[in-house]
């Protein structure tokens, strides 16, 4: 599909207006009334959970998403008061619905708010008549979808992947200028749109078919680089021309993202590609990166990296070690990324 026909697919995804919302009763109890969110529901949105573990990424990223063509925010209430929240981002030229940031207040737990925002945003991705996914990432151990309700369709487990914390201050980062040699390269838009028109190069570095970056799983389309790309995106490439390698343009790659949070900067590493001896140089430049992102010494760095599933966790911190960093063995939430798709359904 071209890009102009994503556009009209993003157009179709027409949502209800503020003042119309559509009213639900989930039980005996409530009757709960859906809508978009709008840039005042900012204060109650936040106000729902605390979440991540001081890692979310909502506070900074609500009014872009409010503001997007392709991801949509709502609310539900009850009484009036905000009781849940959820986004849906249209990926994959309009044919995958991704849900992200989650959230119900502690007193409506497993009382149908969650199901009822859920069918509600259902009937608002329907309208674009395109939606054939319904796709999530999650990093949690226990969810079982057996046990969801919430669709006659189950999610099946797509793919996972390692997530590994750490924390530390900048301050406390050791890098020399010895390390800084034999760096791998930076790579454009153009190089992103030359990785996914390589099958080899695909297969080596995406076996899942799968581009995940934070919690959003892309299909290995061009339609998408616009989205997996954001300008303050660092991404790196360790090119296998040295190599045999079976017409792979590029043997390992990473990508970054960040966001400031309650703990202090979120940086987010996703590693593609298997071979463990790559990853010491890409870490160093992000490690780089992040002081030039924050000038402030004090402030604390939340850094997952992101691996395949087959990488050896301590090899990694093995690596990191010389940098003064260790591993944050706080962060017990968060080992997994777990990826869930399932046929689209109203």
């Amino acid at each position: 599909m071209s890009r102009l026909l994503l556009t009209v697919a993003r157009r179709l995804f027409v949502q209800p207006s503020v003042t119309t919302c559509l009213e639900y009763r989930c039980n005996k109890k409530h009757a709960v009334s859906c809508r978009e969110a709008i840039l005042d529901d900012y204060q109650d949105v936040m106000a729902i959970a605390e979440v991540y573990q001081g890692r979310d990424y909502l506070p900074s990223k609500y009014e872009a998403w409010i503001k997007s063509d392709n991801i949509k925010c709502y609310v539900a209430l009850v009484n009036d008061d905000i009781a849940a929240f959820s986004a849906g981002h249209i990926i994959d030229n309009g044919e995958t619905a991704v849900r992200l940031a989650g959230r119900v207040k502690d007193t409506y737990q497993r009382q149908g708010v969650v199901r009822t925002l859920g069918r509600f945003i259902r009937k608002q991705f329907s309208s674009s008549g395109l939606i054939k996914f319904d796709t999530f990432a999650t990093a949690s151990l226990t969810y079982d979808p057996s046990k969801d309700i919430s669709s006659k369709i189950l999610y099946k487990e797509t793919f996972v992947k390692n997530i590994l914390a750490y924390r530390f201050k900048i301050k406390d980062l050791k890098i020399s200028s010895n390390d800084m040699k034999n760096m791998p390269s930076s790579f454009q838009m153009t190089d992103m749109e030359a990785i996914f028109s390589s099958d080899a190069t695909c297969k080596h570095l995406f076996p899942n078919k799968r581009f995940l970056t934070d919690w959003v799983p892309f299909r290995l389309l061009s339609s998408n680089i616009d989205d997996i790309i954001k300008p303050d995106t660092l991404m790196l490439a360790t090119s296998g021309h040295d190599r045999p390698n079976n017409d792979v343009i590029s043997t390992f790659l990473t990508t970054s993202s960040h966001f400031p949070c309650k703990i202090g900067l979120a940086y987010n590493v996703n590693v593609f590609g298997d071979d463990v001896t790559e990853l010491p140089q890409h870490i160093l430049m992000h490690l780089e990166n992040m002081r030039q992102i924050s000038s402030d010494p004090e402030v604390v760095i939340s850094l997952f990296v992101v691996t395949p599933e087959n990488i050896v966790r301590a090899d990694i911190d093995r690596y990191l070690c010389d940098t003064n960093i260790s591993r944050y063995r706080d962060a017990e939430q968060f080992t997994k990324k777990r990826v869930f798709e399932r046929p689209f359904s109203e």
